[in-house]
């Protein structure tokens, strides 16, 4: 089960950072499928161990939240590949939601529920980046080359998959359509708004079906299919 952001969560953490979990997909932990009522601590004002939070249960300093309980660590590794600073923001004033066995609960009305769709097969040359350090890298290189007025400027992205001949990228956005982004690797922002060149698609169901071929050739310009 997954979960979709959908509204700034509240919470202790500057507004900015907290606005950029919007338009995040999390996996609900698999041990709490669905919306529980729990206990919780702030994550700027509560206690950094477990015998704290244990101290701050038993002493009433603990509020009780109604949301989904998802896991703090894949939580910002998640962040990271589309909100680099924010994720660096939680890891120096809250270090200790990357440890093993944290929790993050997003409140139900900040949320939506994401049915999940059946696997893609990808077809040669894509194949799927699953590996987030990887995921970083090419967001980080697309937010270099970003011109102003690209049509991706603004948009909050995940990487998806990539090309193993050509250095395309399909990103999904928040909306439900997905890109394919021919990377430039100019290391700096692009001056054209048509760079780098961008073909987006309203589905991911619909990229599937005109462009995961194996012979497939985009045309020269970028464009809506």
């Amino acid at each position: 089960m997954h979960i979709r952001i959908t509204r700034t969560p509240p919470g202790e953490a500057p507004e900015h950072i907290r606005q950029a979990w919007v338009g995040l997909v999390l996996p609900v932990h698999e041990r709490y499928a669905g919306p529980q009522t729990r206990l919780g601590v702030g994550v700027l004002t509560g206690p950094r161990t477990w015998l704290g939070v244990l101290l701050g249960i038993l002493t009433g300093r603990a509020k009780r939240a109604t949301g989904y309980v998802v896991d703090a660590k894949t939580s910002l590794e998640l962040l990271a590949t589309h909100a680099p600073e924010a994720a660096d923001w939680w890891r120096t004033h809250a270090p200790r939601f990357l440890e093993p066995e944290r929790s993050f609960l997003f409140a139900t009305d900040v949320c939506e529920e994401v049915h999940e769709r059946p696997a893609v097969e990808w077809l040669v040359p894509w194949h799927p980046v699953d590996d987030p350090a990887v995921r970083r890298s090419l967001l980080a290189e697309l937010q270099r080359e970003l011109p102003k007025g690209h049509v991706l400027t603004g948009a909050i992205l995940t990487v998806i998959a990539r090309r193993q001949d050509r250095d395309d990228v399909l990103f999904a956005l928040s909306d439900g359509r997905v890109a394919i982004v021919h990377l430039t690797y100019s290391g700096k922002r692009e001056r054209l708004p048509d760079f780098p060149r961008t073909w987006l698609y309203g589905t991911l169901d619909r990229f599937v079906e005109e462009a995961m071929k194996p012979a497939c050739k985009l045309p020269l310009k970028s464009g809506q299919r």
